[in-house]
């Protein structure tokens, strides 16, 4: 696994490890309270790999496509975007 770092607020973490090690703090409102940080944290997990992937393509072309589904991803309307990074 490459170098990801999750940064939970302490409670939850202590949360997670609870609900994953002991059968008995598998309840439902555990399992509500971390559903949305963990998604979260998926999320932004993703964005940052499509923006490496923007900034390490090999080729302009592959750069500007990644570049265009991580403002894509992130909600950039596109009338908000500056011209293309490159001359395709």
């Amino acid at each position: 696994m490459d170098n990801v770092r999750l940064d939970l607020p302490w409670q939850t973490f202590v949360n997670l490890l609870a609900w994953a090690t002991d059968p008995e703090n598998e309840t439902e409102e555990l399992a509500q309270e971390l559903k949305p940080t963990l998604l979260a944290k998926l999320e932004a997990r993703f964005r940052r790999q499509l923006f490496t992937e923007y900034k390490t393509a090999p080729t302009p072309i592959e750069r500007e496509n990644a570049r265009q589904r991580y403002l894509d991803e992130v909600g950039v309307h596109p009338d908000w975007r500056s011209r293309k990074e490159w001359q395709l």
